[in-house]
């Protein structure tokens, strides 16, 4: 089977988890299901290349805007431009109907679209292939994919938010299967409309595998609890009042890898007190061997943080804000403990369990490890194979 694969990203452009999970997705389906996989991505440098990354085809496409959507935002007007553009950018039209003229898919598989529009979609439906879409962000109802503002969570969808992605939530409706990295963002989605009229929907976590075979912490760290934070350094993830509930606390060491927007106020935390350490952008393993348990403070509906089941996999238990649909992963009391987003206070309670509670640290350790083995590549690339074979056999 030949799949066409969309993405705003991919490797090794790598900003968020998206483009991460995309590519663990494709090896595994190329290596359990035999499917011929190709990419099409957005190139930052602006030219249309074909390139191959792990043997997998990759077209990178100009971007067809003013910028580069992760690139410097420029002035209010370039910004409302490029938005305006993005909203149905026929520029990209011809070159996808080429693509996949081409390479003549058996399916397209969408996942974040920003910087593309919905026009995949609208060329597919133009040639009857048949369209599997993964939500992973807000595009189809946010112009920012994000449903969080300046001043914090949106709550209801606003009006501009609405006009932009109209075409996008028309098209949403013509695909032959949507998937939700979490039942979360399914639900949020169907609930105001989008995708709400497909008729195979699912929520399908993402893919993670420890590099080596991991055994089960027996007890925390002596002396100070190490508490982990683990991805984009921005005042979304929480990192600020994680910070600043470190710096409060004694009995608490902070250990941050990953870089973004808030590294400077990291750095400033690291000379006040020498209890929080900036370890750059490292391998995962690297943070796991130093920490006993995995913070996930996110302020935004995060649709499902892949730190969370990465840090499983190496017996971590996950204290994680209820923003979202990290709590989906996390079991109470048994793989970590989950924190309303507006209480951080709730997680030095939750430390005290951990810690006065005999035993408790390694069960939870011990669950982790079993609990991770259902984000297996074996077990999620069959459902995705099991999803393809279901719009096909529709079509």
């Amino acid at each position: 089977m030949k799949v066409v694969y969309i993405n705003t990203l991919f490797h090794p452009v790598v900003i968020g988890g998206a483009e991460k999970s995309l590519k663990n997705l494709i090896l595994s389906l190329v290596k359990h299901h035999s499917i011929d996989p190709v990419v099409i991505t957005i190139n930052p440098e602006n030219k249309d290349v074909i390139e191959y990354v792990e043997g997998i085809k990759v077209y990178r496409l100009a971007y067809r805007n003013n910028r580069f959507i992760f690139s410097d935002k420029g002035n209010a007007l370039q910004k409302a431009l490029w938005h305006m553009k993005d909203k149905n950018n026929e520029e990209f039209t011809p070159v996808f109907h080429k693509i996949l003229s081409d390479e003549a898919p058996d399916l397209l598989h969408t996942n974040n679209l920003l910087g593309f529009s919905a026009v995949p979609i609208s060329v597919a439906n133009s040639m009857n292939i048949p369209v599997v879409h993964t939500i992973r962000d807000y595009y189809f109802q946010c112009w920012r994919s994000s449903r969080y503002g300046k001043n914090g969570d949106c709550g209801n969808i606003c009006s501009s938010c609405r006009w932009l992605s109209k075409d996008r939530r028309v098209l949403s409706n013509s695909v032959g299967a949507v998937v939700g990295n979490s039942q979360f963002i399914l639900n949020d989605h169907v609930i105001d409309g989008v995708f709400s009229e497909v008729r195979i929907q699912k929520s399908i976590y993402n893919i993670f595998e420890a590099g080596s075979e991991v055994r089960a912490k027996s007890s925390i760290s002596e002396g100070k609890i190490r508490l982990g934070f683990l991805g984009r350094l921005h005042h979304t993830k929480g990192i600020r009042e994680l910070l600043e509930l470190v710096l409060n606390n004694e009995g608490i060491e902070l250990f941050i890898a990953g870089d973004g927007e808030e590294c400077e106020a990291v750095l400033r935390a690291c000379e006040v007190t020498d209890r929080i350490h900036y370890l750059g952008y490292v391998a995962p393993a690297e943070l796991f061997s130093q920490i006993d348990l995995l913070v996930i403070p996110s302020l935004w509906r995060e649709p499902l943080p892949r730190t969370a089941y990465e840090a499983y996999s190496y017996g971590i238990p996950v204290i994680g804000s209820n923003a979202g649909g990290t709590s989906e992963v996390i079991m109470n009391g048994k793989t970590g403990f989950v924190f309303p987003c507006d209480d951080f206070g709730a997680i030095l309670s939750y430390i005290d369990t951990i810690i006065s509670t005999k035993g408790l640290y390694q069960e939870m350790s011990e669950n982790c490890i079993e609990y991770s083995q259902q984000f297996s590549p074996l077990i999620i690339s069959s459902k995705y194979h099991e999803t393809y074979l279901q719009v096909l056999e529709d079509e």
